[in-house]
């Protein structure tokens, strides 16, 4: 029995979403300086680790697993784009933490 698809929201849902997120995990700006072209690294002075809880908790919210070693823009356009992307290809990755044996455990274990 195959898994429904799941609904495609529109680029501009995901767009909003993202701007939405990205507000709250960075925490020091406000949502009226970010639109779809934010050039994540470069307009703001946000640390590294900042940056990775941003896309971590992005891909979370649109079950995308967050292990992905695809290339996008670090743009907000350029993150929903990818989201968009993925989402309308049905893509499945596997997520390493459900692999066998010692490696997936611990990666489960440190995901707690």
């Amino acid at each position: 029995m195959e898994a429904e698809a799941r609904p495609v929201p529109s680029k501009k849902e995901i767009i909003e979403t993202v701007i939405d997120i990205f507000v709250r995990e960075i925490g020091f700006v406000e949502r009226s300086e970010i639109s779809k072209d934010t050039d994540i690294l470069g307009d703001f002075k946000i640390d590294h680790d900042d940056i990775t809880m941003f896309i971590t908790m992005t891909f979370k919210h649109f079950n995308i697993p967050v292990f992905i070693e695809d290339d996008f823009p670090l743009t907000i356009e350029g993150v929903s784009d990818f989201i968009f992307d993925y989402i309308s290809s049905g893509r499945k990755d596997e997520d390493p933490r459900d692999k066998q044996g010692l490696w997936g455990k611990f990666l489960k274990w440190i995901s707690l």
